[in-house]
């Protein structure tokens, strides 16, 4: 019997708890200076990658599942073009040559959506604002990952931009470790964790 795609949501949800209960303890230790803010650093580093890598998995497992037939969409809307009778034959048309596909930067997922579903539903239904969120994460993530020149080119130019922070906040983890509001107490990371939970929702529902 197929499931619901809001499977995929509550068990992005699940994992996204599981990693916040971690920062906080860290941040916890790091107030109680048992750990020191480059041991902080790593941390933040490592949850900002695995949000991404979590989040781009649950993409990848809702496409395919969906054109397999193991999963039904809540939404009537969503509707495929073609259903294919495995996953491996599903992954052998989707990916082509490829032994694993990019589903970053989005637009990537947009074009492959709109040759497998109507409307490329669900994965056409975020909004402007959702894609730029996202992009400005993948760009955080090169940058986090990569630590090329390039990395950090586009994430000064597409992410800090003309923005008014002090100089540690310049930094990819200084960006995402930076206070944004006071009341309650909120740092941009745990802003882009709201709006990426919001975009898995839209997708999944």
């Amino acid at each position: 019997m197929a499931k619901h795609s809001s499977a995929y949501f509550f068990q992005f949800i699940s994992h996204l708890n599981n990693v916040e209960h971690t920062r906080k303890k860290m941040e916890f230790l790091y107030e109680q200076k048992l750990i020191v803010e480059r041991d902080l650093n790593f941390v933040y580093s490592g949850l900002f990658l695995d949000v991404i890598t979590n989040f781009e998995n649950m993409i990848e497992d809702l496409f395919t599942d969906l054109l397999t037939g193991n999963t039904k969409h809540l939404s009537r809307k969503v509707q495929t073009k073609i259903i294919f009778p495995t996953i491996n034959i599903c992954r052998d048309i989707v990916y082509g040559t490829k032994s694993y596909i990019d589903w970053f930067p989005y637009d990537q997922t947009l074009k492959r959506s709109n040759i497998f579903f109507k409307n490329g539903l669900p994965f056409s239904s975020l909004e402007k604002q959702n894609k730029t969120i996202l992009q400005e994460m993948v760009y955080i993530r090169n940058a986090l990952a990569h630590k090329s020149r390039h990395a950090l080119k586009m994430f000064n130019r597409e992410v800090i931009k003309d923005k008014v922070l002090i100089p540690k906040e310049k930094s990819p983890i200084g960006y995402l470790r930076r206070i944004v509001a006071l009341a309650p107490r909120q740092t941009q990371y745990e802003v882009y964790i709201s709006e990426i939970a919001n975009i898995a929702k839209i997708l999944c529902h």
